[in-house]
């Protein structure tokens, strides 16, 4: 849809999470699924 995009926006944040409000919540097994993830797509980059 965006091609010519020159970013990638990622979260884990679901619904309820609060978003950048004073009680904001991360659940944190996701959180770092996302982040292995994006991890190893990156790696593949250089790969």
């Amino acid at each position: 849809k965006y091609p010519n995009a020159n970013f990638l926006v990622t979260g884990s944040l679901g619904p309820g999470g609060n978003a950048h409000g004073p009680d904001e919540k991360l659940h944190i097994p996701a959180t770092k699924a996302v982040t292995t993830c994006l991890a190893a797509a990156i790696a593949s980059l250089n790969a």
